[in-house]
């Protein structure tokens, strides 16, 4: 029988721990390439927001680790 609960909460730390690169990403972009930022006339505001996403995802991470036992977590725990 296959194991949802262990393959549910191991793709939902995976898919955080993408969401935490691309939005790092996205600060990289905005912080060091003048030509990321024409677009966004509040910088400050932007890399807030992408900040806040950085939060949520890894606070959605956090809460599957530590409120969970599943099989693959050991292998995922930075």
């Amino acid at each position: 029988m296959i194991d949802f609960h262990d393959k549910v909460l191991n793709a939902i730390v995976q898919q955080a721990d993408a969401m935490i690169s691309k939005h790092k990403i996205n600060v990289e972009v905005l912080t060091k390439n003048a030509s990321g930022v024409a677009e966004h006339p509040d910088l400050m505001k932007t890399v807030e927001d992408e900040l806040s996403q950085i939060a949520h995802w890894k606070d959605i991470k956090d809460v599957a680790i530590n409120n969970f036992d599943f099989h693959s977590k050991k292998n995922l725990v930075e």
